[in-house]
């Protein structure tokens, strides 16, 4: 068995599903990584390949475009959090899953969630009220933050939030006017220099 020609033949974004199915058999490691990583995998392949016990190919097969709702429902809960950081960076991760995690114990998931390019107006809220300031910093640093959940954290006790508030492109006018009598200087710099950059 030529492993490295197999690894290959995995990688290739050319290669027929049918055959990548084939390939998320072959017993070796670094085989399976390359096709849960491949962007062709068919759902029956990443499906087989996440029952597989290596959480670096668990975390290619969350990753993968392909990954149903099921198959990162079932990651979610995996013990390894850096599965679970691509299941929460996941576009595909339903609304109702990623939900569950911002109230998941490890920081670092949370802080994948931020990255999520499809957080509803209801994630960034959750997301808003983290017990950890580097959430909601990451969260107030996001273009996309309705101007309701930046208004919010507005009033954060946490000046490098407040600061990111301040430069927001949807913070609302009256909340930047506010921000520029913030108690903090740097806070108080970052509204007026908005304002006058953006007149």
């Amino acid at each position: 068995m030529d492993i490295a020609a197999l690894k290959k033949e995995a990688k290739n974004k050319k290669t027929l599903p049918m055959r990548l199915l084939e390939l998320a058999s072959t017993p070796d490691p670094t085989v399976q990584y390359a096709v849960a990583n491949n962007p062709n995998t068919p759902l029956t392949a990443l499906e087989y390949l996440s029952g597989h016990g290596k959480w670096t190919i668990l975390k290619a097969v969350a990753s993968n475009p392909n990954a149903s709702a099921a198959i990162l429902e079932k990651l979610a809960g995996h013990q390894q959090p850096t599965v679970v950081q691509a299941v929460a960076a996941s576009i595909h991760a339903p609304s109702a899953l990623l939900e569950t995690l911002v109230k998941h114990p490890e920081l670092n998931v949370r802080l994948a969630l931020t990255e999520n390019q499809s957080l509803t107006p209801r994630l960034y809220e959750l997301l808003s009220q983290d017990p950890d300031s580097q959430v909601r910093l990451y969260t107030a640093l996001r273009v996309d933050c309705p101007a309701l959940v930046l208004s919010n954290l507005a009033k954060d006790s946490d000046e490098i939030t407040r600061s990111a508030v301040a430069f927001a492109f949807n913070t609302p006018l009256a909340v930047r006017l506010e921000l520029a009598k913030d108690p903090v200087k740097r806070v108080r710099s970052r509204a007026v220099n908005f304002m006058k950059t953006h007149p």
